[in-house]
């Protein structure tokens, strides 16, 4: 995705569990931006091609972000892991962070 690669699933095969410390630096959320170059092959793509198309058809980007979750089987089943549930979590505190200080900038702006 845009050049970011943060080896989740490679590291989360070999130990099988990640401490808590682990999971929380490896759920990752950070803004991207259109990328024109990514390529679009059949049913898969990324967002920075995603938000590429966009401004090419409406002329606009809107803000993005990508959010990384931690996972260590990805097999069919009818449950996440420990790792992938505690990753959830902290995604969304992650996500909840986000609001607050995209709020806290539109409410500095409004004053």
């Amino acid at each position: 995705m845009g050049g970011k690669d943060c080896g989740i699933g490679e590291r989360g095969c070999e130990t099988q569990s990640l401490v808590r410390e682990d999971i929380e630096s490896a759920c990752l959320l950070f803004p991207i931006s259109p990328y024109p170059k990514s390529s679009l092959f059949g049913h898969t793509s990324d967002p920075n091609y995603v938000l590429a198309l966009t401004q090419a058809i409406y002329g606009f980007v809107p803000q993005a972000w990508c959010l990384m979750i931690p996972g260590v089987n990805f097999e069919f089943g009818e449950s996440l892991s420990p790792v992938a549930k505690q990753g959830v979590e902290t995604a969304l505190q992650k996500i909840d962070e986000l609001i607050q200080t995209i709020r806290k900038k539109l409410c500095m702006k409004l004053k």
